[in-house]
């Protein structure tokens, strides 16, 4: 019996061995990549009772370890250090409140155009929400931005066509309430499935699926996507109901010069009963950046969003940002903002040091 299970397993490995082999041999290799981050904010508050100010600092970083098992499959992580308590208004707040936490553990198995996820992952749904567009650029569109979840998704590339190269995702997922949904150094509650929410249930019932092209229509660095979300209310809560929305983002860059460049993005998303409650919301964001010389950025960005039929708030930042030759970044921008009927300005500047760990083989 022995030698049977001997044999099985390495007939096994062997397929496996066959199946993810590349032309070339390729070892092992654990690398990472990441970034860290200061923020320095005068913000100033215009109410009814006059103006008020503080000052904050924020601290941030992110690391993705990715282990290489074989070739066309890898283990990735993203560990995130981040505030995880909201300061008080109109006081001064100096760091001092960052907890580290495991955004994704997953396993990704790529064959050819077919890539499978499995484990902790984000499921993609829009783009705003990724930063390289100021400042502030992507604060408004973290609202509809999903992260830890629970589950699996399959991802294909087809091939060029005049009309461009389509893509297409599908994801199916649960909320996390496992011990990774803690944090350590500075504390957050661990979700439980008592908590309610999108997606907090305990059979999967919520999912997204994509579509994409790129060089629509034959124009270079033109990019289309829409998007589709259903979350499924959490169980705790009878009365709540499943949310469902829509995402769809156009982006352009466009080269003028060796030396003068800029890209563009509009996107649009659209969610009915927002988190799961009676509420629908949806946001509308513009944003373009000019590059200067390889090393000079300038970035304006405007998002509106509506939450129900009361909540229409807006904000405008405008940013400029210069690379040094070690990668870092700094930049320094304003920002006007209206949330919940009170305004506020910003006055920021921003630091950001990108990092790399060892090399994949």
């Amino acid at each position: 019996m022995t030698d049977l299970i001997g044999v099985c397993r390495n007939s096994v490995l062997a397929s496996l061995g066959l199946f993810f082999a590349p032309e070339s041999q390729s070892r092992s290799a654990l690398a990472a990549t990441g970034f860290a981050e200061l923020q320095l904010e005068q913000v100033t508050h215009h109410d009814s009772d006059g103006r008020s100010g503080h000052s904050t600092l924020l601290a941030r970083g992110e690391l993705a370890p990715t282990w290489t098992l074989t070739p066309g499959v890898r283990l990735e992580s993203t560990l995130v250090l981040e505030s995880l308590r909201d300061p008080a208004v109109n006081d001064d707040h100096w760091a001092g409140d960052e907890g580290v936490f495991v955004e994704e553990l997953k396993l990704v198995v790529e064959q050819g155009s077919w890539q499978a996820t499995l484990g902790k992952f984000n499921p993609a749904f829009g783009s705003a929400w990724n930063d390289g567009r100021g400042i502030w650029s992507r604060q408004f569109a973290e609202g509809y931005e999903i992260t830890e979840r629970l589950g699996a998704g399959l991802e294909h590339t087809g091939p060029d066509h005049a009309l461009g190269r389509w893509s297409g995702s599908i994801n199916a997922y649960v909320a996390d309430t496992t011990a990774l949904s803690d944090a350590v150094i500075t504390s957050r509650p661990r979700t439980d499935r008592e908590a309610g929410g999108p997606a907090n249930t305990d059979s999967i019932a919520s999912g997204t699926a994509t579509l994409g092209v790129e060089r629509l229509l034959g124009v270079e660095r033109l990019v289309a996507t829409i998007a589709y979300r259903h979350q499924g209310a959490g169980d705790a809560d009878p009365t709540a109901e499943d949310e469902t929305g829509v995402a769809v983002t156009l982006e352009h860059g466009t080269l003028f010069s060796p030396t003068l460049g800029a890209d563009v993005l509009v996107e649009y998303v659209d969610i009915q009963h927002f988190e799961t409650q009676d509420a629908d919301a949806s946001w509308l964001t513009t944003g373009a950046v000019i590059h200067l010389h390889r090393r000079w950025q300038l970035a304006a960005s405007h998002t509106r969003r509506r939450i129900g039929g009361e909540t229409d708030d807006r904000l405008l930042q405008l940013s400029g940002g210069y690379q040094f030759d070690h990668g870092g970044t700094l930049e320094i921008g304003w920002r006007r903002s209206r949330e919940a009927g009170e305004d506020a300005d910003i006055i920021g500047a921003r630091w950001q040091q990108p990092f790399q760990l060892g090399e994949s083989g």
